[in-house]
């Protein structure tokens, strides 16, 4: 009898430990489902999100035309869609017609409520070259830091940080990105490539790309980089590589399919008057960037209605041409391996 009665005491306590943490759950539940039909319902997730997103500067403003909040299984819990987003600095502005942000729930009860992942939908944004090389157009930019909440000024201290002892800052210095969130996504996106005509002319070669999608997502030492164009225009071409974030070395590979290489080339950044216009072209190509030069190019393709500059040949014009070759900056030679052509 007293064994039974230890069993049934231990089952009671048990049940009841069960059913606390079940009432615990439910009346998280309706808190959580309350605060949700709120936000949902009186705008309030609308003025969150201005209020979270123009935190970063007194001087920016953001309207959110339509928000919702929806819970789902997976890596961010809570989603925040928003529509018609209008960022607005003194000398900029951003328009995102859709976004989808991603948190967890620890983001937003002990963190600072910024987002794990973000969507950008139909986003239209610019990419420029210099003397520096290629970077975000200004409105880009801008919404990167809105996003991070400014986590980009910390390439700002990393360059000025040894003049504390009055020394000159170190331009040699590589900078270093801080790709604020986990992953950002770019569905249907707009964009335009700028490139400087000459050194003396201010004009740009413009070159726009409807339908990009472009997927970032950080990891431990690295930015895993995923960009497809599917176009009747320039054809298509899926761009897989890894960025390190802090000596901005790049390597990528290149899968094209009816490849427009000659509307591409003058935003390449280097000097291959042979390869000026291939056609369009199928199969696949490597490249590596390093310390922000090109240094090496390598491919085996199949190209249709192009051009090619030959020793002893010149300027070659062909119907079909297969080729493997390879670039080597170190040397600036370009490595014909193989070639087969069809010449017209």
């Amino acid at each position: 009898m007293e064994t039974g009665s230890l069993i049934t005491g231990k089952y009671r306590w048990y049940r009841r430990i069960a059913i606390a943490l079940a009432s615990l759950v439910v009346m998280v539940a309706v808190v959580m489902g309350s605060a949700l039909w709120y936000l949902n319902q009186y705008g309030g997730l609308q003025r969150w999100m201005e209020d979270r997103l123009s935190v970063i500067d007194e001087n920016v403003a953001v309207q959110v035309g339509e928000a919702s909040l929806s819970l789902q299984f997976g890596k961010y819990p809570i989603q925040v869609n928003a529509q018609d987003i209008e960022i607005f600095a003194p000398e900029q502005s951003v328009i995102l017609p859709e976004a989808n942000f991603g948190f967890t729930f620890s983001d937003l009860i002990f963190g600072a409520g910024l987002p794990r992942s973000v969507t950008l939908n139909r986003l239209a944004f610019e990419v420029e070259y210099d003397a520096d090389g290629w970077h975000t157009g200004d409105s880009l930019a801008m919404l990167l830091r809105v996003i991070g909440q400014g986590h980009d000024d910390d390439l700002t201290h990393n360059l000025l940080k040894d003049t504390a002892n009055d020394a000159a800052p170190n331009p040699e210095q590589t900078p270093i990105i801080n790709f604020p969130i986990d992953r950002l996504t770019i569905n249907a996106g707009k964009m335009t490539m700028l490139y400087p005509s000459s050194e003396a002319d201010e004009d740009n070669l413009s070159l726009d790309i409807d339908g990009i999608m472009i997927d970032l997502t950080k990891t431990d030492e690295q930015i895993d980089i995923g960009v497809s164009v599917a176009s009747p225009d320039f054809g298509g071409i899926t761009l897989d590589g890894e960025l390190d974030p802090a000596s901005l070395d790049l390597d990528i590979k290149a899968a094209m399919d009816d490849f427009d290489s000659g509307r591409f080339y003058p935003y390449l950044g280097m000097n291959l008057p042979e390869l000026r216009d291939l056609g369009k072209i199928s199969g696949e190509a490597r490249v590596k960037i390093t310390n922000r030069e090109l240094t090496t190019v390598a491919a085996d393709i199949q190209a249709r209605d192009g051009t090619i500059i030959m020793p002893s040949l010149g300027l070659v014009t062909y119907q079909a041409a297969a080729s493997r070759f390879t670039y080597d900056k170190a040397v600036d030679r370009l490595l014909l391996e193989q070639l087969s052509i069809n010449a017209s």
